[in-house]
């Protein structure tokens, strides 16, 4: 097949069609017990007001340069 020869529309069908395909075959193996505890353990900590958080202003400065 040559793409070159596709019109547009022919390409985003293409395209969707691999899509569709990949997506069928993806796995979802959910979260690990020990990721889920250390989601649980920040958000807690987040609402406990024990975390200082940063402004987007504060996060630019620190990495830009």
């Amino acid at each position: 097949m040559d793409l070159q020869n596709l019109s547009r529309l022919e390409k985003m069908e293409l395209a969707q069609t691999l899509w569709d395909d990949v997506a069928k075959e993806q796995t979802y193996y959910g979260i690990t017990n020990e990721h889920k505890l250390l989601l649980d353990n920040r958000l807690e900590k987040l609402k406990s007001d024990n975390c200082k958080l940063k402004t987007w202003e504060e996060i630019k400065q620190k990495y830009s340069s």
